[in-house]
């Protein structure tokens, strides 16, 4: 499962430069799973790799 947040959290940075909704490595998106507990982060200035 933490597998699978990562790669949301991965495909949705990617998606964010692709629509133009950020500049380069200028924004990120994060996902919570309340239920486990857990954050799924992209530190500011990192490429978006799970």
């Amino acid at each position: 499962m933490l597998e699978e947040l990562k790669e949301r959290v991965c495909s949705g940075n990617k998606d964010l430069e692709r629509y133009g909704l950020v500049i380069f490595t200028r924004g990120n998106l994060s996902e919570i799973d309340f239920e486990k507990k857990v954050v799924g982060i992209k530190p500011s200035r990192s490429p978006s790799k799970p």
